[in-house]
């Protein structure tokens, strides 16, 4: 049996892809496993005739993951929850393919 140590979970519409989940492991963080989920989604997206890509996480979460790859801050909600922030995020997936 394998066990999953990683997955995404998004969709496309209107020429936008949307991240809804990104998760790896903590075992396996830091290795690259996040690049490549992300990056095989952008890159079936631009099959799909999408040009923009959004999400949101939150300030415990990963933000900075996503700063080094391109994704800007467009929307932020502050105490969301109490003490950290949620932060929405886009980028032109059709710049990086």
């Amino acid at each position: 049996m394998r066990d999953i140590v990683g997955g995404l979970i998004g969709e496309t519409y209107w020429q936008w892809l949307y991240v809804d989940v990104l998760w790896v492991h903590e075992l396996f963080r830091g290795k690259g496993y996040g690049d490549i989920l992300l990056a095989t989604a952008e890159q079936e997206a631009v099959k799909r005739g999408c040009q923009y890509a959004y999400l949101d996480t939150f300030s415990f979460q990963a933000p900075e993951f996503y700063r080094k790859r391109g994704y800007v801050v467009f929307g932020e909600l502050p105490n969301f929850p109490q003490g950290y922030s949620r932060f929405f995020s886009e980028e032109g997936v059709t710049v990086n393919y």
